[in-house]
């Protein structure tokens, strides 16, 4: 095997160097399994180093040979992109101007890389001051005034970047006869940069042996594929390649794929199901798969580490609730999550948008008091209020973390342990930022933490894998006995160029700069494709015939003689689990019966039955709860009781229809006034201060609005009546249950009788619907056997829903002596049932139905509708049948109701 060849040159000894870390990695792993497979026991560690490290270590050798000009400190990749976002956040001319400070810092930087690898040294970007290239108030002159300001910064610390280091290390190769006879090979680059050109040309006339591996071996004989979409292209590739280690056993598969970074984790997703089905089962997480997924994701947003940084977050300034959430559902933290998980009812309830750490220890002491301890001790002996040097922050951070329980008392698994262990690295590497801020304020801290791990790619080891899924530029380095390249469509292959804002377009073109036109993309599309294409001796090249809503075609540049569309054979794993024949079937549509006396719940038990007997049995027995629905402001159940405690409180006051006419305007804004203040009173104080103070206010001017809407427009006008009973309490008895009650209101009317009145701040029912074999809203009814059945009994001679909404204020019910409540039905003119003892009858024989149902354990999942089917309200979807049942359900969706 020649020594032009990578695998050769690692095996002699050879330092190889690659373009990226990824191409690194693949050549030690394939190193690796190669002394494997021949027998070894142990061997000398393969020397495969990305450019950036090599350019690091040449640049220390020259340090540490006593070169005056390598003192220079050589900052790294994190380091530098600091530097550049704190000066462009703090550029005058663009405070106002600037969306995304970020975002320009980072392009910034890489115009910088790009004037230095691809110009012909020096400072290009003042050659363009002054010049149609770069008119006042442009891009290119923003550029201009922040590369002198990071030039300066260097100079002022002694310091220099890779951007630089090239060039530095090009013009000192000569003093350096450590470097003659050393033996290097460059591995997978497309492409070499004039900076780097230059370079090498130095160290080759410094005596360094230098040489560029081996172009692959002829162009394969390419099979063409068309997938119907780009999800169909990548599960045909991944079938392909489990036939191919099938065929070929100890095999090198490759899958490439264009837009792999965008598409990782659904790519993820089919492997899993096309690849090693079994392996998604419960307790195989931590199984070797048999593939190697490239491109690893951001440290960030490793569970373990996004943990560390969430409870870093938490006590520096607090989170959103979701974030808080998540953090406390995780299992690294102090003592069981299942107990810390249980706070992030109380934010819902309390409609909580921001957590706070006083916020979070407050919670843990309801549910878990020894965790709010540990937690309370953790923040108090630490200092991370004020600004310090960036080593003291990790020390900091340090204890903080380990005081608060994180990573948790469970044994990390390999994949956790190397993300603890990059974390770690990742702190040393923070506190080198105190070589450019003595001291740093806590929220700047915390951001440039999070700024470096989420810039930092991490991807655990993993034992080699058969199949590798990996990106177009890196498995064009790479040798396979088969490979599948995927997404050659002509919509994105080749890609479109894209310059970087920041420099002239002109210059960019002149020094033929990656992405600068289309000629550009073309000609690398054109290599790469060719490139790619040599990389094995079985190799398929596939486009999808649609992405997205748009008809694609195959990219010209993988050939013309494409073939008709193919389709993937089979199910994926879920489909064929779904198509097998039912082996066992059980009907549980009746639960136990239950004995005579105290039924589950009160009148809403028999509102349930009607809607739905299951939602009643899994409300009512089960006691299963829907989880919240957060709102802005105060949820629909305590808006309700708001309501409900301020009718009350206003007519315990005012008694009769007699006292409210007496009251002119003034005296009645006062009394609804003093009713809703005490109906506030009821919400504890602690919860009005989570609300913001606009809807506080709001609430407070709500309330007043909507009982004087109700008061003016539906009780003044009333024929005379007093109030008997406000939120009354009683029992009914149906079907051999005795259910609670309790009345909002029930008034004496005008020539004898009584009138039921129940207070809704949510839907009302057309009353259309209450007489239907399974009725809707059935309280009234329920009410009026209750009141009926009193010794002595009642003579109920009217009922009413008061809808207490905001701008939907109504009344709606009926009446069996029109004249004594007029706003409301005549009961004579009512069809079905007819009249007023035709409702009385339907209400004696239908509702103590529905409580024998309930009493018999009927719980069939029925739920009446379509049209405002009760699923709006349920919020048990995660338990009900529905869909076994063959019915459609309707998913709530911010429903309001305070049923």
């Amino acid at each position: 095997m020649s020594l032009l060849d990578p695998a050769a040159a690692l095996a002699a000894g050879i330092t190889v160097v690659t373009p990226n870390n990824r191409l690194a990695r693949t050549l030690i792993a394939r190193h690796d399994a190669a002394q494997l497979r021949a027998g070894g026991r142990t061997w000398t560690a393969a020397r495969a180093l990305p450019w950036s490290v090599w350019l690091a270590t040449l640049w220390r050798d020259a340090r540490e040979a006593g070169i005056e000009r390598a003192n220079a400190r050589l900052l790294a990749d994190f380091e530098v992109a600091y530097l550049w976002r704190r000066i462009v956040a703090g550029d005058p001319a663009m405070a106002a101007g600037l969306i995304d400070a970020r975002g320009s810092a980072d392009l910034a930087a890489q115009a910088w890389q790009l004037v230095h690898g691809w110009g012909a040294g020096g400072e290009s970007w003042r050659a363009w001051r002054d010049t149609a290239l770069a008119a006042p108030g442009s891009d290119v002159d923003a550029f201009i005034r922040w590369a002198e300001s990071y030039q300066r910064d260097l100079a002022q610390r002694d310091a220099i970047d890779l951007a630089l280091a090239a060039d530095a290390l090009a013009t000192l190769a000569s003093h350096m006869p450590t470097w003659r006879g050393e033996r290097v090979l460059l591995a997978g680059f497309l492409e070499i940069s004039p900076q780097q050109q230059r370079l090498l040309a130095s160290v080759r006339s410094a005596g360094m042996s230098l040489d560029v591996a081996d172009e692959p071996a002829r162009r394969a004989e390419v099979e063409r594929i068309v997938a119907p979409t780009s999800r169909d292209e990548v599960v045909l590739a991944l079938r392909w390649a489990r036939d191919r280690v099938q065929q070929l056993g100890a095999a090198r598969i490759g899958i490439a794929i264009e837009d792999l970074a965008t598409r990782r984790d659904e790519v993820r997703a089919l492997a899993e199901d096309v690849l090693c089905p079994a392996l998604q089962l419960p307790g195989h997480a931590g199984a070797a798969r048999p593939y190697d997924l490239s491109l690893g994701l951001p440290l960030a947003e490793d569970p373990v580490v996004a943990a560390a940084l969430s409870w870093l977050a938490l006590a520096h300034g607090g989170l959103d609730r979701a974030r808080a959430a998540a953090l406390f559902r995780s299992p690294y933290g102090p003592g069981r999550w299942t107990a810390r998980a249980r706070c992030e009812l109380g934010w819902i309830e309390e409609s909580r948008a921001h957590v706070s750490w006083p916020d979070a220890v407050a919670a843990m002491h309801e549910v878990a008091p020894a965790i709010a301890a540990v937690m309370r001790e953790a923040l108090r002996a630490v200092s991370l209020a004020r600004a310090q040097s960036p080593r003291e922050w990790v020390t900091q951070w340090r204890a903080f973390l380990d005081r608060c329980g994180w990573p948790g008392d469970a044994v990390l698994a390999s994949a956790q342990y190397e993300a603890r262990e990059a974390f770690a690295r990742a702190l040393e590497d923070f506190a080198r930022l105190g070589h450019l801020e003595p001291r740093i304020a806590p929220a700047a801290a915390l951001g440039a933490l999070r700024d470096l791990t989420q810039e930092r790619v991490f991807q655990p080891q993993a034992a080699p894998a058969p199949i590798a899924i990996l990106g177009l530029l890196e498995a064009a380095s790479v040798s396979f006995d088969a490979l599948w390249i995927a997404g050659l469509s002509g919509h994105r292959w080749p890609p479109a160029p894209q310059p970087n804002p920041l420099l002239p377009l002109a210059w960019q073109r002149e020094h033929n700069v990656p992405r600068s036109s289309a000629a550009r993309e073309l000609a690398f599309a054109v290599r790469m494709t060719d490139r790619l294409a040599r990389c094995a001796q079985d190799v398929v090249m596939s486009a999808p015939a649609a992405i997205a809503d748009y008809t694609a075609r195959p990219s010209p540049l993988a050939g013309d003689a494409w073939p008709a569309m193919t389709e993937p054979e089979g199910q994926d794993t879920a489909a064929l689990v779904a198509s097998r024949a039912a082996v066992e079937s059980l009907r549980d549509d009746r639960a136990p019966a239950l004995p005579a006396g105290g039924a589950p719940g009160g009148t809403g038990a028999i509102a349930a039955q009607s809607d739905c007997p299951f939602m009643a049995m899994a409300k009512y027995r089960l006691r299963s709860e829907p989880w919240p629905t957060a709102s802005e402001g105060l949820n629909p159940m305590e808006r309700g009781q708001l309501v409900h405690a301020m009718m009350a409180a206003f007519w315990e006051t005012t008694k009769s229809h007699a006292a409210l006419v007496a009251l002119d305007s003034a005296a009645l804004g006062e009394r609804i006034a003093e009713a809703a203040a005490a109906a506030r009173a009821l919400i504890p104080t602690s919860r009005w201060q989570v609300l913001p103070g606009v809807i506080a206010a709001a609430e407070a001017e709500r309330l007043p609005e909507i009982a004087a809407a109700w008061i003016e427009d539906y009780e003044r006008p009333r024929p005379g009546f007093t109030v008997d009973r406000t939120e009354a309490k009683g029992t009914v008895e149906m079907g051999g249950l005795t259910f609670r009650v309790k009345l909002d209101r029930v008034d004496t009317l005008p020539g004898g009788g009584a009138a039921i009145i129940d207070y809704k701040t949510g839907i009302v029912d057309s009353s259309k619907t209450w007489f239907t074999p399974r009725p809707r809203s059935p309280q009234l009814g329920v009410y009026y056997l209750a009141l009926t059945g009193e010794t002595p009994a009642l003579d109920v001679k009217a009922v009413a829903y008061g809808r207490l909404k905001a701008g939907e204020v109504e009344v709606v019910g009926f009446a069996a002596d029109h004249a004594q409540w007029p706003e409301l039905t005549d009961a004579q003119r009512q069809r079905d049932p007819p009249g007023w003892s035709g409702i009385e009858a339907f209400w004696r024989t239908r509702l103590p139905a529905l409580a024998i149902e309930l009493r018999e354990g009927v719980a069939t999942v029925t739920p009446r509708g379509p049209k405002n089917s009760p699923c709006r309200i349920c919020g048990r979807q995660s338990l009900c049948r529905v869909q076994a049942a063959g019915l459609a359900a309707f998913v709530p969706d911010g429903v309001d109701d305070d049923r």
